[in-house]
């Protein structure tokens, strides 16, 4: 199913979707993301290609767990995956997008939302 998980309906329909074809959702793996446009500055980046990368990269985690979560607790519980990667731990230069927000920062946000998520839902 193709999915832009940066748009509420697209996501809440993958979901519903998972959940109607196959009863529940035992497992998601939260991995779509883009660079946006790679080597630029900071002062040289577009605003339209920031947005994008901030809407698919943070908010598309964040709209995946959203639906996935009640959809999991309904059902008794689930694991979700959220991917990121090495950017989360170390800058690189140029790619400011990438860096601050798929990388440094939004990786790194995601490790730590991640761990924040495990102990919100513990109780469940």
């Amino acid at each position: 199913m193709v999915t832009d998980v940066s748009k509420t309906k697209d996501v809440e329909r993958m979901v519903e979707t998972a959940e109607k074809n196959y009863g529940s959702i035992d497992i998601a793996v939260n991995n779509a993301g883009i660079e946006g446009t790679p080597g630029i500055r900071t002062a040289d980046f577009v605003e339209d290609v920031w947005d994008e990368v901030m809407d698919i990269n943070l908010k598309g985690v964040w709209l995946s767990m959203k639906y996935e979560i009640p959809v999991m607790l309904k059902a008794g519980g689930g694991n979700i995956i959220n991917i990121s990667s090495l950017a989360g731990l170390k800058g690189r230069g140029a790619g400011t997008a990438y860096q601050l927000k798929f990388g440094v920062d939004q990786k790194a946000t995601i490790k730590k939302w991640h761990a924040t998520l495990i102990v919100e839902l513990y109780a469940y």
